[in-house]
């Protein structure tokens, strides 16, 4: 094995030490470094590939592809780059398949960056394909504008405050593979593209997934959990459809926040199953829609344990949570209807005799001090199953205990 570090601009394949410090073209088994200031041009023809163990770009270095070519890199390719122009970049007419893992550690690089109708192609089966490990808000593992098509075969991964996929103009998006981030960035941020995500989205931190804006669809195939801070999916002024059999484990969270676009749980050919077994929230701080009911049928979430908790938020009464014990619509006042238990206000009141301030009046006044546990409900003000914290007054939060 050697390691090629590259001299000065030129084409991969000058083998006379022009372009490298070796004598020969790094091959299978080497590795090649491109310095900064460095562009180096894939020039290999029959096939246009080239192969190796690693690539890494330093600085504002450079691989070029060629005009009108689609060329194959069976490579990991680490860019420590710091010009956000792009360490790679793939213009109309161009494209590029690697056959590795792409990474980006630089501050305000990004590894590449799609332009025009460009097309882009990453398959890592089985692992990560594309990270953004280290950087800030700039830097990328895949950030651009194309109308072309960028699939990634692989998870796609974020630790900084950049992205490890961030794509608009026109086109189109697909991800075989699961969506993380842990950093305050976005894992996936989408503008005018769509995507589909055949996969899990997780965030700890930041966003898992972004966007889209209007007219653009996001499809998720897969689970969505978060932690921490995290927001598994955050619906701007476009669409994200989330529909079929999908499954919260227990010990888990969703976050999903929706601001003015659409979070369709149902659509003409599916509806989303949620098997509850976590804390699940869809929080609507805007004036964007949820879809629960389609031709493809009605959306539910089921809470499948009496820990499993469900609230969408600013969406009225919701009537699609439901659980293996649910009080009665007569037994229950929701004030925000924040778990959706309840179709309706409580008539008349519903507090045990002991605990009523005024019997037959429907209490929005009277003062709570102990858990409430009649029809295995619970009414909790500052603490949870069960036990009030504090006196309640007015409009009551609700969940099963």
């Amino acid at each position: 094995m050697a390691a090629f570090t590259s001299k000065a601009t030129g084409n991969w394949t000058s083998a006379g030490q022009t372009t490298w410090n070796e004598v020969g073209v790094p091959g299978a088994g080497d590795t090649a470094s491109i310095g900064t200031g460095h562009a180096i041009t894939l020039d290999q023809t029959s096939p246009e590939s080239v192969t190796c163990t690693s690539i890494t770009i330093a600085g504002t270095g450079t691989l070029v592809i060629p005009a009108a070519t689609t060329f194959t890199i069976n490579a990991n390719i680490t860019s420590n780059g710091t010009a956000d122009t792009g360490a790679i970049i793939v213009g109309t007419g161009q494209g590029l398949i690697v056959n590795g893992q792409i990474t980006q550690s630089g501050n305000g690089g990004r590894c590449i960056v799609p332009s025009g109708n460009g097309n882009v192609t990453i398959s890592n089966v089985g692992g990560t394909a594309v990270e953004c490990a280290s950087g800030n808000y700039l830097s990328g593992g895949i950030v651009g504008n194309s109308s072309g098509t960028v699939s990634v075969t692989g998870d796609v991964l974020n630790a900084t405050t950049g992205n490890g996929v961030n794509v608009g103009g026109n086109g189109n998006v697909t991800i075989n593979g699961s969506v993380s981030n842990s950093g305050t960035g976005y894992a996936v941020r989408i503008y005018q593209a769509n995507l589909t995500v055949n996969g899990n989205v997780f965030a700890s931190n930041g966003w898992g997934i972004h966007g889209p804006e209007s007219g653009y669809t996001i499809t998720i195939n897969g689970n969505m959990s978060s932690s921490g801070l995290g927001v598994g999916v955050y619906v701007n002024i476009g669409t994200v459809s989330w529909t079929g059999a999908r499954t919260l484990a227990s010990g888990t969270s969703c976050y999903i926040q929706i601001q003015t676009g659409t979070l369709a749980l149902a659509t003409a050919s599916a509806a989303l199953v949620l098997n509850n077994y976590g804390n699940f929230v869809i929080n609507k701080t805007g004036a964007g829609t949820i879809t629960k009911t389609a031709a493809g049928g009605t959306a539910s979430v089921i809470n499948n344990t009496v820990n499993a908790t469900a609230a969408i938020l600013g969406d009225g009464v919701v009537s699609i949570i439901t659980g293996p014990v649910v009080p009665a619509a007569n037994k229950v006042k929701l004030g925000e209807a924040q778990f959706g238990y309840a179709a309706s206000l409580l008539t008349p009141d519903y507090y045990p005799p002991n605990l009523d301030a005024d019997p037959g009046v429907e209490d929005d006044g009277a003062v709570l001090t102990t858990a409430h546990y009649g029809e295995a409900n619970a009414i909790v003000g500052t603490a949870s199953g069960g036990t009030a914290g504090a006196p309640v007054f007015g409009g009551h939060i609700v969940r099963r205990v």
